[in-house]
């Protein structure tokens, strides 16, 4: 991973403990090309983060990183080499199954676990 994409990552959990992941991961996926080039804060400015004091001290803190470096480890443990990657019961899917596939593989796996 990239030290960007690992800031950015960071700062998608600092705006999570606002309530604000989604929102964040969508204006930073929306935005890519200012990535590096725009303030954090300023991402957060424009998703509706209203305590940027937090969000800053966030940035700087340990724990989104610890968070951050938790799910890398379960991700190389899982194989995952890269995004996006789906995990659907033991099914493994690298790049995009496709709404249509996905749907499926969801509800196969729904049923199996039902049965169990």
């Amino acid at each position: 991973m990239g030290e960007l994409s690992r800031l950015a990552a960071i700062a998608a959990e600092c705006a999570a403990t606002q309530g604000h992941f989604w929102d964040m991961h969508s204006a930073l996926f929306t935005m890519v090309d200012s990535l590096g080039i725009r303030p954090w804060r300023e991402f957060a400015k424009q998703v509706g983060i209203r305590d940027l004091e937090k969000f800053d001290s966030c940035m700087k803190a340990e724990e989104p990183q610890r968070v951050l470096d938790r799910d890398l480890a379960a991700s190389q443990q899982l194989g995952i080499i890269g995004t996006p990657a789906v995990l659907v019961d033991s099914l493994l899917f690298t790049g995009s199954p496709g709404h249509h596939y996905l749907l499926r593989y969801i509800r196969l796996a729904r049923r199996s676990n039902r049965k169990r």
